[in-house]
């Protein structure tokens, strides 16, 4: 096979995995119409998924399993406030809150000395705050808690993916998910303890629960990190990820009857535009250092 075929696979295996990244609202919805509590959703996402990944790599050994685990319990708070955000805000600002990550990881990576300034990126990062100022309608604001929180969500996934990038890059892919998907059960086992937590009552809430491991955890990495090892282009498959944000408001108006506004269509496109932006920027960068004597 050659190398464009592998490419063009890379690139359907990683459009397959943001399909199943973006079924996170749908199951998210039917949980809380089973009346199940966020912590406990989001618990049983990856208690589900590390016993699997557990039995599925029981013979390999972990050196440094710790480092994951402490990322895990890191990724399960921005889990929580991304399921409590769709609670209280429109899956379309909740999505589009999430996707401010790529800004979040430029402005961390500036204020860490690791990523220099450019007039492409500062404009990125105006083009995301238009965006998030244009969606945020005036009764929107009233529910400043959930806007709060899905702030906080994006700024998590960027954290998040920082910190795998610099201390699990030496580390299998799937044996990492396998910790992280443990820290996270295991911090939030904790917190299921000090909460009035609610159980599924029905096989709606129940199958959520196995849905959002299944799909949006387990199915989703393995095409992502499948795809990402053909494509072999860490900025392309930034810019294909980020079409989850159209996927997303699709099965939230194809799946949960939601309207889409116009200005959250509008906020949208400029997000994905900015991370759009950042990654050129990005690859501008490279191809001068590549360039320079």
């Amino acid at each position: 096979m050659s190398s464009y075929q592998d490419y063009l696979k890379g690139v359907a295996l990683v459009l397959l995995a943001t399909v199943c990244f973006s079924f996170q609202p749908i199951f998210g919805h039917l949980a809380h119409s089973d009346d199940v509590s966020v912590v406990t959703l989001i618990w049983l996402r990856f208690l589900i998924s590390a016993v699997l990944l557990h039995l599925f790599l029981f013979r390999q050994t972990t050196p440094y399993w710790y480092r994951p685990f402490i990322i895990g319990v890191l990724f399960s708070f921005g889990s929580i406030c991304y399921f409590s955000a769709l609670r209280s805000l429109s899956v379309g600002l909740t999505t589009l809150l999430f996707f401010l990550f790529p800004v979040y990881i430029f402005l961390l990576s500036v204020l860490l000395k690791h990523e220099s300034i450019s007039w492409l990126k500062l404009l990125a990062v105006g083009i995301a705050a238009m965006g998030v100022w244009t969606s945020v309608e005036v009764e929107t604001i009233s529910s400043w808690p959930g806007l709060m929180m899905g702030l906080a969500a994006g700024a998590s996934y960027g954290i998040y993916i920082m910190l795998s990038n610099h201390y699990l890059k030496h580390n299998s892919p799937f044996d990492a998910l396998r910790w992280v998907t443990t820290g996270a059960a295991a911090s939030l086992s904790c917190m299921m303890l000090w909460t009035d937590a609610t159980l599924p009552n029905s096989w709606s809430g129940a199958g959520a629960a196995v849905g959002l491991s299944l799909v949006c955890t387990l199915m989703s990495m393995v095409f992502l990190l499948t795809g990402t090892r053909l494509i072999q282009r860490s900025s392309d498959v930034s810019v294909i990820a980020s079409t989850e944000i159209g996927m997303t408001l699709f099965l939230a108006w194809l799946l949960l009857d939601s309207l889409i506004s116009n200005s959250e269509l509008v906020g949208a496109a400029m997000v994905f535009a900015s991370a759009l932006l950042i990654v050129v920027a990005k690859k501008q960068e490279t191809r001068k250092a590549l360039q320079a004597p």
